[in-house]
């Protein structure tokens, strides 16, 4: 190697600069690391309309697969036809030159369609390269098995368990999967000793940092990369205990973060779930798988029991991201898992999937779910999933117009909130007996009420509770035609709604603007905000409550106060 070499050079000539292409680093004084990217892919999914497709063949990754295509096939080019094939063949390969080499030799006998279709399996594909060359270098598989032999025991070992990640990994993510420490904040042994473990695969390129390891930066691993290593990882039958503790770390992560969702800190809590979408939907695909053997991973009733507190504590984070469709659906696979029927957070669950379709103008489904959470907790005698269950089950007899009932219900969990000491699900039911009001036609009461909600979600930094009680607060505020107060309050609770990143919601108090702004006279500007909020709304599949906003498009005057 170039190693032993490279030192004897450099003494022997001074001025002498050697350029050493290496998968790792020399480790000799004066050493500087210039990382070699993967080749530039064209933009995901092209088109390839004819106009595009000169930008499409001069990024480095399809010029070379074009170059050795036409080393087997000399009359193959790029067309219209096959351009958008021949780019996701370079993106499924993450660009790897040897990989691109492969891959073009078979179009000898393929088309590029037709190979785009085999590449599930890219290892097993991509072989036969030169004879010529070292046998590394024939086969995709061979070329990551000579990388991973020249890695210590621990770093092998260490490579193929962060396979189990999907779309990158924190550093205390890594420590909880190779150590199998299960802490959301694993101990700063443990963080050392996967550190030093990542720094020796970045420098055998076989991982990328993007950021401060220590800082929230991400590693990552090319899907090629990948491949290989969960070969290994099956190989040697680690599979399911290293999926059993990727899930359990997720797990503890979102229920700290859907703690942390009531307070200041809760944007860039919900950041960081958003960073871990992928691998949070492995873990609930782990939760959901039956095990192929008796002890494989973990039992039926741990992964149910993970599979139901996955659910529970992400409900909330799919709720404010407007991922309603993802998130019943993960929601209902989790709730018919046999195994954790009476555990607390399957009331949660329950709770949080009557939200979702209740969000979805399931009112059926919805009112099911809150009556199932109600059950469960009055069963355990859970009393703060009691309280928090009273709230969908009111919901649903106000929507029903039995507004007696819905205030028994709400100011049955005011009082247990009261005796529990419990500010978030005071402020929660203050807000629900503001719509009491509101519906009795007692708007002064409504705007107190709901008023007073407002407040103290604001004391507790509670972005989602500001933005749903100011736009409450605004309809009250109409109904008394105070149209100004409702139309600053229905601005700012769209725009807490969108630094939420919630699309649903935002739609909601932007119509309200849009009525409001009618009635002040300002029309271009009402219009404006009732088209924007007409269009999300129907971009987010929910065509139930459509008509009233075609309604106001077609002359906006809501009868503010007849709900």
């Amino acid at each position: 190697g170039a190693a032993p070499l490279t030192p004897a050079l450099l003494a022997s000539a001074p001025g002498l600069g050697v350029l050493v292409p290496s998968r790792s680093l020399l480790r000799i004084y004066g050493e500087r690391d210039f990382a070699v990217p993967p080749l530039a892919l064209p933009p995901r999914s092209p088109e390839a309309p004819e106009s595009d497709l000169s930008d499409i063949g001069r990024t480095a990754a399809v010029a070379l697969f074009v170059d050795r295509a036409q080393a087997v096939r000399p009359g193959f080019r790029l067309t219209p036809e096959n351009a958008r094939a021949v780019a996701a063949i370079c993106a499924h390969l993450d660009g790897i030159p040897l990989a691109i080499e492969l891959a073009a030799a078979r179009l000898r006998l393929l088309s590029p369609q037709a190979l785009l279709g085999r590449l599930r399996d890219r290892l097993g594909e991509l072989a036969g390269g030169p004879r010529d060359l070292p046998a590394r270098q024939q086969t995709l598989r061979g070329a990551l098995a000579w990388s991973y032999d020249l890695l210590s025991p621990a770093e092998q070992a260490a490579f193929r368990r962060l396979s189990a990640f999907s779309n990158g990994f924190t550093l205390d993510a890594a420590a909880a999967v190779i150590g199998g420490t299960q802490a959301e904040r694993p101990s700063g042994d443990a963080r050392a000793a996967a550190l030093d473990m990542l720094s020796a695969l970045v420098d055998q390129s076989l991982l990328r940092l993007d950021g401060d390891a220590d800082e929230g930066g991400r590693f990552s691993m090319l899907e090629t990369i990948r491949a290989y290593a969960l070969e290994r990882l099956a190989e040697l039958g680690e599979e399911q205990e290293v999926r059993r503790r990727h899930a359990l770390y997720f797990l503890q992560l979102a229920e700290e973060t859907e703690r942390q969702l009531a307070g200041p800190a809760h944007l860039q809590w919900l950041e960081r779930l958003d960073a871990e979408r992928d691998n949070l939907r492995a873990a609930l695909a782990w939760a959901l798988e039956a095990p192929q053997q008796p002890g494989d991973g973990a039992s039926p009733a741990e992964r149910a029991e993970t599979g139901v507190r996955l659910g529970a504590a992400l409900w909330k984070f799919w709720r404010t991201r407007s991922r309603q469709h993802e998130g019943r659906r993960w929601l209902e696979g989790v709730l018919a898992l046999e195994g954790a029927a009476e555990h607390p957070a399957r009331g949660y669950a329950l709770y949080g999937a009557g939200w979702i379709a209740h969000d979805q103008g399931d009112f059926a489904r919805a009112s099911a779910c809150f009556e199932a959470s109600l059950g469960l907790y009055r069963a355990i005698g859970h009393r703060r999933g009691i309280a928090e269950s009273l709230h969908g089950v009111g919901e649903i007899a106000r929507s029903e117009k039995d507004l007696r009932r819905a205030q028994a219900l709400f100011e049955e969990s005011l009082q247990l909130y009261r005796e529990l000491g419990d500010a978030e699900g005071i402020a929660w039911t203050l807000d629900h007996l503001g719509l009491v009001a509101y519906d009795q036609r007692d708007y002064r009461r409504a705007a107190e009420l709901l008023r007073e909600s407002a407040q103290r979600f604001r004391s507790l930094g509670h972005g989602w509770g500001i933005a749903t009680t100011l736009a409450h607060e605004g309809l009250a505020l109409a109904a008394l035609g105070d149209y100004a107060g409702a139309a600053a309050l229905f601005a700012e609770s769209r725009d807490c709604y969108r630094a939420l990143g919630n699309r649903y919601n935002s739609a909601v108090p932007a119509r309200h603007l849009g009525e409001a702004l009618f009635e002040l006279g300002e029309h271009e500007r009402a219009q404006a905000e009732l088209e924007a909020s007409l269009a999300l709304f129907l971009g987010l599949g929910n065509k139930g409550t459509t008509a009233g906003w075609m309604l106001s498009l077609r002359g906006p005057r809501m009868r503010w106060g007849d709900g």
